[in-house]
């Protein structure tokens, strides 16, 4: 008997033309610059009211003046043209259509489930075919972003968060096609994102996630039931030894979860790491850790060691585990190299067969997975 991975709702890797994209640093500046610009949209727009109400005022006052001093009537006019092409100009703009920032999405038969933020708070909403919301509401007790979505076979849905600031704990939801939330789970301080979602034929969800420069920031994953409890939750790091995990795929009798160790922490350059995975068992237990840094590596680059991940996880029907991943080096120039590996491994850890291909790309930068910008949706 084989250690086939059981059916599950969502496959952990999405189509070969839409890989997984994990929360690089180019991802979080993307988020960073798109909320900061949610932010001044928001001053303005209350700049702009305030000055609404001013030429309100100020047409009052100028009314008054009017009736109660005659000889101040040609003044009076003047103000009150002023006032008035004041209240035009500055008058309050309409919600900005992109201050709904679309992180995921999961299909409908008209439509889809899209999760992300607006105006500093997670967002979800159903649209329609056309992008236009048929519902969309923030969660106001939180921060950050929803950044992943899946469908429940109950027809429900779970999303995860990823945390602006990086200092608070990870969490997951799950709601309706209506919108109504049925149930949340907070995972803890250190947790910081929920990078991959697997959700199991019993209505159970696999979580994977972690991914900040501190050294209380730990790969991690957990396991939640039907109705929102956590069964078991496992941290793979310890202090100085921090990384992300990309993707988790459930097998039977466990799970196969894939990442990233960080060997330097993300900071202002450049960042490198290598390769890694993790068979858990049924309670979260580690059945083995490893780097797969011997089988994925290129020649050293100058300077700077080469970036590695592993970021989706396939497990086929037989119990055959896919490992699939990207390295990055900079080659002279300032550019860099990027190559793909898809690693076949047992599930005893062991590699039994590689194939590999890579390419100048032309750019810089640091991370070898940069993901899409946000969505816009519009009202």
């Amino acid at each position: 008997m084989t250690d086939a991975a059981p059916t599950a709702t969502a496959s952990a890797t999405p189509a070969p033309d839409a890989p997984p994209q994990p929360a690089s640093l180019e991802d979080k500046i993307d988020i960073y610059r798109a909320f900061i610009g949610s932010a001044e949209r928001t001053i303005e727009g209350r700049m702009r009211t305030n000055q609404f109400y001013f030429s309100v005022v100020a047409a009052l006052v100028v009314a008054y003046t009017w009736l109660a001093e005659s000889q101040w009537r040609g003044a009076a006019v003047v103000g009150a043209a002023a006032a008035l092409l004041a209240g035009c100009l500055f008058y309050p703009e309409p919600a900005s259509a992109d201050e709904a920032h679309k992180k995921a999405a999961t299909p409908l038969a008209n439509g889809e489930i899209a999760v992300g933020w607006r105006e500093f708070k997670p967002w979800i909403a159903r649209l329609d075919h056309k992008g236009k919301p048929l519902w969309q509401k923030t969660i106001s007790n939180e921060s950050g972003a929803l950044v992943k979505v899946t469908p429940l076979p109950d027809g429900h849905f779970v999303a995860g968060s990823m945390l602006y600031g990086g200092f608070g704990p990870a969490w997951a939801i799950s709601f309706d096609l209506h919108g109504n939330i049925l149930w949340k789970q907070n995972f803890g301080e250190g947790t910081y994102s929920i990078s991959s979602m697997a959700a199991l034929p019993n209505g159970s969800v696999l979580f994977a996630g972690g991914d900040s420069s501190g050294d209380r920031f730990a790969r991690w994953a957990a396991l939640v039931n039907s109705d929102g409890k956590l069964i078991w939750q496992r941290a793979f790091d310890s202090k100085g030894n921090v990384g992300t995990a990309y993707a988790i795929a459930p097998i039977k009798n466990g799970a196969i979860v894939a990442g990233q160790r960080w060997r330097t922490p993300f900071g202002e350059g450049y960042h490198s790491g290598e390769p890694w995975a993790a068979r858990i068992g049924n309670n979260g237990e580690i059945i083995w850790s490893k780097d797969f840094g011997p089988d994925m590596s290129f020649p050293k680059a100058a300077n700077k060691q080469p970036d590695y991940v592993l970021h989706s996880v396939e497990v086929t029907s037989g119990g055959k585990v896919i490992l699939k991943g990207e390295g990055v080096k900079f080659v002279r120039g300032g550019q860099r190299k990027v190559a793909t590996w898809q690693l076949h491994v047992g599930l005893d850890g062991n590699v039994t067969g590689k194939k590999y291909s890579a390419k100048a790309d032309g750019r810089g930068g640091n991370s070898p997975l940069s993901s899409a910008e946000d969505g816009k949706v519009k009202k």
